[in-house]
């Protein structure tokens, strides 16, 4: 039994990967992202969406942490938009907010 549990521990720590603290522009780069990818939500901007995952995946170390940032940023954001009842914004202005963002995403997480 005692086998057992020292394995078990093993496995634990094997898998273990310390998330490192992230600098305050890195999370609010996330959250902004995460929020514009609430309002893409809302308003079935699927390819907006798409690039911003993409720039997620492409630009932050693969911590579950930052994702959950991000997750929860998209909900809140949903959720507010949903619940003002807000008016989905025009297209390109929408594409230009989420270029901004990725591109202030980039540079946040560009010494990693």
């Amino acid at each position: 039994m005692k086998r057992n549990g020292i394995f078990a521990l093993s496995l634990l720590l094997l898998s273990y990967t310390p998330a490192h603290a992230i600098t305050d522009s890195q999370q609010q780069a996330i959250e902004s992202l995460g929020q514009l990818n609430g309002i893409a939500l809302q308003c079935r901007r699927t390819a907006e969406m798409q690039r911003m995952k993409q720039a997620m995946v492409d630009n932050l170390p693969k911590q579950r942490s930052l994702g959950e940032l991000y997750d929860n940023a998209t909900n809140a954001s949903f959720l507010e938009f949903a619940k003002q009842q807000k008016a989905c914004p025009d297209n390109e202005g929408f594409t230009t907010r989420v270029n901004t963002e990725i591109d202030k995403l980039k540079q946040a997480f560009s010494h990693h």
